[in-house]
């Protein structure tokens, strides 16, 4: 079974919806969030980015969407 966590915004590039991760950045990036949040999610994702690297595959160039293997 795969599953895959995502927004109400439509990626404009792949038409999928957005995932959550691709709204986490996009928080980080704009500057809205107060030092605590930012600190708070800056911190998250670190720990994803670490423990759960990019896949390695030959179309990944940047943009791809990809499901998640629930056991």
């Amino acid at each position: 079974m795969f599953m895959r966590f995502v927004t109400l915004k439509t990626n404009e590039d792949s038409h999928q919806r957005e995932g959550i991760f691709q709204l986490a950045y996009a928080l980080l990036k704009a500057g809205d969030l107060s030092e605590e949040e930012y600190s708070e999610l800056r911190l998250l994702m670190d720990w994803f980015e670490k423990s759960l690297p990019i896949p390695e595959h030959p179309y990944v160039k940047g943009r791809a969407v990809f499901w998640g293997v629930v056991a």
